[in-house]
């Protein structure tokens, strides 16, 4: 083997590894921000029913973000609340369906700590 080209030793990997590291991280999803955020709420009381509507809320939050480009859970607000009503209105879903969807984002609100409801389902 050549002395000019020696195998990678320890100290580059190191290097390397210390490097990747330093790289700025993605921002997270919105399924890893709720349930950091829901995890409290998740555990406690009917755990069935909580689970489902931590599910409809994950399906509608992932769906807003991706539709306006927003980066945090936090910058949800009323209009994409009424944009995943007007989605599942379109899509056929009745009434009592969209309410359950509602009381989903009133989970959101109440974990926020936002003075108001969303808006109800029209």
């Amino acid at each position: 083997m050549d002395a000019s080209k020696s195998p990678t030793t320890t100290s580059d990997k190191v290097k390397r590894k210390r490097l990747s590291r330093s790289t700025p991280r993605k921002p997270r999803g919105a399924y890893a921000q709720l349930a950091r955020l829901l995890g409290p709420y998740v555990r406690h009381g009917s755990k069935t029913h909580r689970r489902k509507q931590f599910r409809r809320l994950v399906e509608a939050a992932t769906a807003s973000m991706a539709r306006y480009r927003l980066n945090d859970i936090r910058q949800l607000g009323a209009r994409h609340v009424l944009w995943w009503d007007e989605q599942l209105k379109n899509h056929g879903r009745t009434l009592k369906t969209r309410e359950a969807y509602w009381y989903a984002w009133c989970i959101l609100w109440t974990a926020l700590e936002r003075p108001t409801k969303p808006p109800r389902p029209r």
